[in-house]
């Protein structure tokens, strides 16, 4: 009478050190840092520590569970299986790289954009303070009085309602000489630019 074959093993534990939970714990998270990317408080030296240290915490997390795979594999006979390594530091690479070139922040503003667009097309007075008949440009929450500052009446300054040193500011001829306590700034499309105060 034939034997009946047996049904194979599942892999244990150890023998996947990039499996579902390792990559639901890069997934979540990525996920945070994206959403915390999207502001200008993200870049304001936070992401210049919390890039390297998420990198090394994930690198330090898959390396101990390599270490416990190996004697593990020794002792029983049986394979470490590598699948899933080409998402897990995939995923975290294009998180850490699009971090780095403040992708979320243009992403995110691009969602607010055609609002803040028409805002100043329509509501924009010169010269002088103006209060806007919105609160929300996509995901920014902003203060409803748009403030003019400096010695540049035309320069416009839309504070973050959650950040009242962070701003999206209308400039026609750049910011290279805007008075704020420095911290950082950069471009983000046309004539728009983003601030983060010390």
């Amino acid at each position: 009478m034939p034997q009946a074959e047996s049904s194979p093993r599942p892999y244990a534990w150890w023998q996947r050190p990039y499996d579902g939970l390792t990559l639901t714990i890069v997934a979540m998270v990525s996920g945070v840092l994206l959403w915390e990317g999207m502001f200008p408080a993200f870049y304001y030296m936070v992401h210049l520590f919390i890039v390297p240290a998420w990198a090394i915490v994930l690198g330090t997390f898959i390396a101990t569970r390599i270490a416990l795979a190996i004697p593990f594999a020794r002792a029983t006979g049986r394979p470490i299986v590598w699948s899933g390594a080409a998402g897990v530091l995939g995923l975290a690479g294009v998180v850490m790289v699009s971090l780095l070139l403040k992708v979320p922040l243009h992403v995110g503003f691009a969602f607010a954009e055609s609002d803040l667009n028409r805002t100043i097309a329509e509501e924009a007075e010169a010269g002088q303070d103006f209060h806007l008949s919105r609160s929300s440009y996509g995901l920014y929450g902003v203060l409803q009085l748009a403030r003019r500052k400096c010695h540049d009446d035309q320069r416009i300054y839309f504070t973050h309602a959650n950040d009242g040193e962070a701003a999206f500011v209308y400039s026609t001829n750049g910011i290279d000489d805007l008075c704020y306590n420095s911290g950082t700034k950069g471009h983000l499309s046309g004539n728009w630019y983003w601030i983060k105060e010390d």
